[in-house]
């Protein structure tokens, strides 16, 4: 199964290739059978069609050889109608050998390099730019830190807007505020990380879209009582957080930071369950909307493509048309979190993005891209730094559907880390 990525092969499709090599000489069968769900992708086993090629390739041959595949030539099993492949909906795979030859015998065979081959081929703007960066505010990085150099070099390659991803969040051992003097019940630590990142905004002219609490979902995305209690909560952030900086003339926005994703694990695609969803969203935005200084409200969903890409668009539009208070979604592009090859972000990380922008075109919201600049690992903040060649192609692939293009990065780009002074040198060129 191709699992949460690549659940879509319909963009720009030519074949598919493999490459196999027996372990001795046969006459038997390579067979290769693509699995596709129905319509509904309901991913169960009994709504599943095979659709097999038997390849014809000359097994008496002991090196390695490679079969491509039109996809026209992948039939229907015979109990089938006979319809053609649809491949929106095709999940999975299976390799098999037929035995030609009647009698029973052993032999290895090797499967390698399954790829697809598409036509597409991207046309990337001369240069492309990053406008903002998200900041997770993690105390042993940043409660001590002077943030002026650091907005100062942000602004210097046309970085002008930071959001700090949490007010509120759990902590290991409880939930921590990262500004002083909130009434939230349970908070065992209170920082003035916010406070000092505001003292440098001003000082530097770096715009600060201020994160809210960094609640949880609940496990089952239709228990309407979680989401009121999540209410609730941000409801007190945004009146503490804007009696204490709403006067700065660098505040310009809110950031709903309890993201959610588009993933089938855990995931909102019940229609029922979505609607919980948006409807939580737009009470937050239009509550944080009800002050008198009317700051602009952002989101930034996970691209997990735990569907095809139609269905995709139809799960952020189906969100977003209940949500007219959010002006803004930066799109997480998740190319960071997994071992993803950037052969296979190029093809994919388009055909999402296009069908995620529609989804915002016909709702009114803005679509922008936040690109993870930090390598595969765990949620922590251990991760790794991601080459400029990687970070610059992210960019490249974003910068084809938006001109808002930010970051997450809680401390994988600044000054002396991770691809900081290649981009500088990228934009000074």
């Amino acid at each position: 199964m191709w699992g949460m990525f690549r659940s879509d092969l319909s963009f720009y499709p030519l074949e598919l290739s493999l490459w196999v090599k027996s372990s001795s000489p046969s006459n038997n069968k390579v067979i290769i059978h693509l699995l596709q769900q129905n319509e509904d992708y309901t991913l169960t086993n009994d709504s599943l069609k095979v659709f097999s090629f038997r390849s014809s390739i000359d097994l008496s041959k002991t090196e390695w050889q490679q079969i491509t595949i039109p996809y026209n030539l992948f039939v229907e099993d015979k109990e089938g109608r006979g319809d053609p492949i649809d491949l929106k909906r095709v999940v999975g795979y299976e390799f098999g050998v037929e035995n030609t030859s009647g009698k029973a015998h052993e032999f290895t065979m090797n499967f390698d390099s399954f790829q697809q081959f598409t036509s597409f081929k991207p046309t990337f703007n001369k240069k492309n730019k990053f406008s903002s960066i998200f900041i997770q505010l993690h105390a042993s990085l940043h409660e001590h830190l002077d943030w002026e150099p650091t907005f100062k070099a942000y602004r210097a390659v046309g970085i002008d807007t930071v959001i700090l991803q949490q007010a509120v969040r759990n902590d290991k051992t409880g939930s921590v505020s990262n500004y002083k003097g909130t009434k939230l019940p349970n908070i065992i630590k209170q920082y003035q990380m916010i406070e000092n990142a505001f003292t440098a905004a001003t000082k530097t002219g770096m715009k600060v879209i201020l994160g809210l609490n960094a609640g949880k979902y609940p496990i089952n995305k239709n228990e309407a009582t979680v989401y009121d209690q999540l209410y609730e909560i941000n409801k007190i952030i945004v009146d503490e957080l804007y009696n204490k900086f709403s006067n700065n003339k660098m505040m310009v926005g809110w950031y709903i930071s309890e993201e959610y994703h588009d993933g089938t694990w855990r995931g909102w695609w019940k229609p029922e369950d979505a609607y919980l969803l948006s409807h939580y969203q737009e009470r937050v935005a239009s509550y944080a909307k009800s002050k008198e200084k009317k700051f602009l409200v952002t989101i930034a969903p996970a691209l997990w493509r735990g569907r095809p890409a139609d269905m995709t668009y139809e799960f952020y539009k189906r969100i977003l048309e209940k949500t007219p208070s959010v002006d803004i979604l930066y799109l997480q592009d998740c190319a960071g979190r997994l071992n993803i090859l950037n052969d296979d972000l190029i093809i994919d990380l388009p055909n999402y993005f296009a069908m995620v922008k529609k989804a915002c075109d016909e709702t009114g919201v803005k679509f922008g891209v936040d690109i993870e600049s930090f390598t595969k690992g765990n949620c922590t903040i251990k991760r790794g730094t991601k080459e400029w060649e990687d970070l610059k192609l992210l960019l490249d692939i974003a910068g084809m559907y938006t001109q808002n293009i930010s970051q997450f990065s809680w401390h994988s780009f600044r000054p002396g880390i991770g691809a900081f002074s290649n981009y500088e040198k990228y934009i000074n060129e």
